[in-house]
């Protein structure tokens, strides 16, 4: 059972004009500020691969179009004619390994299931072409202030690449079974691009060497390690090879070296760079395909798309984690794969449309795998896939917010929900929406707004509660119906929440759902969407976080899930509340305040993951397969200093078990959950350090209770 299964590929906008097929994607990146936009694909269809957080680990972006030579998308070579363009954005990724990757498979008729019309497309785009210092040219991000270590427009087939069908495609756990034959393709191009976000830095100090074994242990001496966690992973640059990551199981303050260091298995050693920067492994790369919608572009080997086409899509971000985790298989490699269809995560594991196996020509890809993707120039301008949806479509969940009559922003679209005590506000719940099909009207629409705990709350919406909740003894309003013109009508949903019916189960800080309906005949091509963030201005703060295990297939009475936290730095910017950042964060265009105190600003976010125990190969590689459907959670942190102040962050508590590589396991009941505590602190180097009890002290355990001094502490019901 699929919970989303339907995409199309309008032709490109022409005030947008088309995509310019180099490998950059411009999808949102926290960290990462550039004036260049990559407009292609304003008017595609997207899935934004988020659960809760505002930026989302995985995107898939798509359009069709009509090339008039290969100059128009930048492929002087490419013949004239019809074109789908795909973009695949993918962030957070801990290392860069030869088999990350996406497969996309296509039947030329979504109502044809036989396989041998299926094609298949694999994709390896960091088997040549991670980012940083190589004998390929290093580019700047197109307008960025920055380089970011980047690499744009590099050429991604290896070979074999495409596949065509063969065989009955039965028995998915015959490993022998050969179900693809090798083709060549004409007029399809794929570039890729790769670059290094802000994360926590420090540079090496001179005269050392790295060594290429990883049996061999050694000390890297760095100019400052205090806002390094006790173990971990480094991306460490290489005079004249590219970067290496590097494990440590220690760190010392006084003399600033990292300890217990291991280089990751098949690296290049050398003279450590001390002009580049050591930092937490943290990455990000992007893909962009254009394959051709005729046979007569194609060749003898490639299909005739129809109106509607299958098409199955998995982007696999694999890590490797350094030092292996205990009881981890496979030498710490694990794959997380995001898939379209987009599944039901309480369907059972076999019906999650996972890759296993090897990806190679036994490669099992079911035949009731494929979503339905739409072609309006074949289907008369039915767009199967448009219809209500939130007005930002690149960041849905900055379509939802909370206004404050009375209060001094009262027009602000702000992530606060005032409750009884302290400055206190009237609350109007919001959800801005549109409808983009061109033909039909959506009427009678409305939300409904529900809450969760923060952290991974249960993947079903029955399980959260409404704004109305049981706990309090006056209703709040029911939201308001609207109805939408075809061809762009947008409106707001409100619905008004007084502060003192705000139940004080909701004190601090949580998750927010919300999901659209008509009771008319309207379509939608977004049905809902999630906040999971908070916003906080600290020195230090403290927060429970719950982890969920309701909403996934029943299986041996309790699920294993895998956290693993991410800190990105972001350039000075104003302090114009949390309204401020969260759109500066939307367009990446931070900017310091003038004659305001420095501000510092670092996005803190948590992935969930739940193991699977099933096993994907790629290039030579066993790897085990983790669902990314419990989605992610975190902090957007301002800091007032000087400038050079540090940030650190522990997570511990519920059974959690430190892993390494900023990776947690964490044991949750079937249809229960367990609670965790999360810790963020800023402050000068070697003075901010983690609650005692916390993993990051190395005692374990630990508990509430510790006194913490907040800045203008920021409560925040959306996240």
């Amino acid at each position: 059972m699929a919970i989303f299964d339907t995409i199309s590929f309008p032709q490109t906008d022409a005030i947008t004009g088309r995509p310019t097929i180099d490998g950059w994607t411009d999808n949102i990146d926290p960290g990462i500020v550039t004036q260049f936009a990559e407009s292609g694909y304003a008017a595609g269809g997207r899935i934004a691969f988020a659960g809760g957080a505002i930026a989302p680990p995985v995107t898939f972006q798509c359009t069709q179009v009509q090339v008039n030579s290969g100059a128009d998308v930048g492929l002087p070579t490419l013949a004239a004619g019809s074109y789908l363009a795909m973009g695949f954005f993918c962030t957070f990724d801990p290392t860069f390994d030869e088999q990350d990757g996406l497969t996309i498979a296509l039947r030329p008729d979504f109502a044809a299931a036989a396989h041998t019309n299926a094609r298949r497309i694999d994709l390896l785009p960091n088997s040549t072409a991670g980012a940083g210092p190589a004998s390929a040219v290093i580019d700047t991000i197109p307008g960025a202030p920055e380089t970011y270590s980047a690499r744009l427009n590099r050429d991604l087939f290896n070979a074999p690449t495409f596949w065509k069908g063969a065989g009955t495609n039965a028995n998915p756990t015959d490993l022998t079974q050969t179900r693809w034959t090798a083709i060549a393709v004409n007029n399809c191009f794929a570039k890729c691009a790769s670059w290094h976000p802000n994360v926590p830095n420090t540079n090496a100090k001179p005269a050392q060497t790295v060594p290429s074994s990883p049996a061999t242990v050694f000390t890297l001496a760095v100019d400052d390690v205090s806002q390094f966690p006790d173990t971990g992973n480094l991306t460490v640059p290489i005079v004249g090879n590219p970067a290496v990551t590097v494990s440590y199981t220690g760190r010392d303050v006084p003399t600033n070296t990292f300890t217990g260091c291991k280089v990751k298995a098949g690296s290049t050693g050398g003279t450590a760079d001390t002009a580049a920067a050591v930092e937490l492994p943290d990455l990000s790369w992007s893909v962009e395909v254009i394959i051709p919608t005729t046979a007569a572009l194609g060749g003898a080997d490639w299909v005739d798309l129809t109106g509607h086409f299958g098409l199955y899509v998995n982007l696999f971000r694999s890590s490797q984690f350094q030092p292996t985790p205990p009881a981890q298989p496979h030498a710490g490699f694990l794959a997380a794969q995001y898939r379209f269809p987009l599944p039901d995560a309480s369907a059972t594991v076999a019906n999650q449309h996972f890759l296993t196996g090897f990806l190679d020509d036994k490669l099992y890809l079911g035949d009731d795998w494929y979503g339905q993707a739409s072609l309006l120039t074949l289907t008369g301008g039915v767009n199967d896939a448009q219809g209500v949806c939130f007005q930002n479509i690149s960041s849905p969940a900055s379509s939802v917010g909370v206004r404050h009559p009375g209060s001094p922003t009262p027009s602000t679209l702000t992530g606060q929900i005032y409750g009884t005590t302290g400055t206190v506000f009237p609350n109007t719940l919001v959800a801005q929406i549109q409808n983009t099909n061109p033909t039909n009207a959506a009427n009678n629409v409305t939300a409904e707004f529900r809450f969760g705990k923060w952290g991974n709350p249960p993947t079903a919406f029955a399980q959260w509660d409404p704004h109305n909740p049981k706990f309090t003894t006056t209703p709040a309003s029911v939201p308001t119906t609207v109805n939408l013109a075809a061809g762009g009508g947008s409106a707001e949903i409100t619905a008004d929440w007084p502060n003192g019916d705000v139940p004080l189960v909701y004190a601090g800080d949580t998750c927010m759902w919300v999901r659209l309906d008509s009771t008319s005949n309207a379509a939608f091509a977004q049905d809902g969407v999630r906040r999971n963030i908070m916003f906080t201005n600290l020195s230090e703060s403290e927060q429970d976080a719950t982890i969920s295990g309701s909403g996934y297939p029943a299986g041996s009475g309790s699920h294993d899930f895998l956290l693993l936290t991410h800190v990105r730095e972001l350039v000075g910017f104003s302090r114009g509340g949390d309204a401020a950042i969260r759109a500066n964060l939307a367009t990446g265009a931070f900017t310091e305040g003038k004659g305001q105190e420095n501000v510092l600003g670092w996005y803190w976010v948590v992935e969930t993951f739940r193991r699977t125990g099933l096993e994907f190969n790629v290039a030579g590689q066993q790897m085990e397969v983790i669902d990314p459907s419990p989605g992610q959670f975190g902090a957007f942190a301002a800091h007032q200093n000087d400038g050079s102040d540090v940030f650190q962050h522990a997570l511990w508590g519920g059974g959690l078990r430190r892993l390494g590589n900023n990776t947690y396991g964490l044991r949750v009941p079937h249809n229960g959950e367990v609670t965790i505590h999360t810790w963020l602190g800023a402050g000068p180097p070697g003075t901010v350090k983690p609650p005692p009890g916390s993993t990051e002290t190395g005692q374990g355990g630990g508990c509430l209770g510790f006194l913490l001094p907040l800045l203008n502490w920021i409560r925040s019901l959306l996240k």
